[in-house]
């Protein structure tokens, strides 16, 4: 068994994850960090969320110890919109953006 460096293993893995289709993400500090999570739960999601939504899941997501979050991240679960964004209120579909919402 050969061993390598620990900064060979990691060049590698970058690689094989950007040859998957993964991008590099620029995150310097605890803020980029925040922004990057918001940005790929609503890329992955197909959705947007206000501050405040985001304040929410945020809060959801910061109970419990690391092995906990690691297990809510992948859960679903659900949340209050805002008021204006609120989904379920009667028949009538409607077109919001590239969102269907009923009202």
């Amino acid at each position: 068994m050969s061993h390598q460096s620990e900064a060979i293993l990691e060049n590698n893995l970058i690689k094989q994850l950007h040859d998957l289709g993964y991008a590099v993400g620029k995150v310097r500090d605890g803020s980029s960090l925040i922004a990057n999570l918001k940005a790929q739960l609503e890329s992955f999601n197909f959705d947007s969320y206000t501050d405040k939504e985001f304040d929410g899941i945020l809060n959801h997501l910061a109970k419990g110890n690391v092995f906990e979050k690691a297990k809510t991240l992948r859960d679903r679960f659900s949340f209050n919109r805002e008021m204006e964004r609120s989904l379920m209120c009667g028949s009538t579909i409607q077109k919001t953006g590239t969102r269907t919402c009923f009202r």
